[in-house]
């Protein structure tokens, strides 16, 4: 890897980040901890009440404006 140009590492970690991203999106959407063990479940009075949950959780939070990813030669966030 160091090997490489500046413009290759800097493609290289966009890639990886843009992985990674990916995977954390669909750990959120399974409602997965990155160690593979499922999200604590929901407390018992969201579910009592009447009618039906509205939504899913973390809808926002596996969008692209939240999970950017940006590189550089030497890193990957």
């Amino acid at each position: 890897m160091a090997g490489l140009e500046p413009a290759a590492r800097k493609r290289m970690m966009r890639e990886l980040a843009q992985q990674l991203r990916l995977n954390q999106q669909k750990n959120i959407r399974m409602q997965r901890n990155p160690d593979g063990t499922a999200y604590e479940p929901r407390r018992v009075t969201a579910r009592t009440k009447t009618g039906r949950i509205r939504r899913q959780m973390f809808a926002k939070l596996r969008t692209a404006k939240y999970l950017k990813a940006a590189a550089s030669p030497d890193s990957a966030l």
